[in-house]
């Protein structure tokens, strides 16, 4: 069976150029929290790979520990 991880990295590795990823998360806080990933294609599967596990509960560098519970696909902004 698949992994939450597994799904965001092959949405991830087939975005076209002109479109990022928001995630839905909950910080280990209990808060709700978006994050729009402005970074490169090659930066956020490092990060998704290197700081989250399979069930997406991690941290981004600099960031407080969440647990990203979905996301969408959405333009970005110029």
């Amino acid at each position: 069976m698949i992994t939450l991880k597994e799904q965001l990295i092959q949405e991830i590795r087939y975005l076209p150029r002109e479109k990022t990823i928001k995630t839905i998360e909950q910080l280990d806080t209990g808060e709700y929290n978006e994050m729009t990933f402005m970074c490169s294609q090659e930066s956020l599967l490092l990060i998704i790979n290197n700081s989250f596990d399979d069930n997406l509960h991690g941290c981004v560098p600099n960031g407080v520990p969440t647990t990203i519970n979905g996301w969408e696909i959405i333009d970005k902004e110029e």
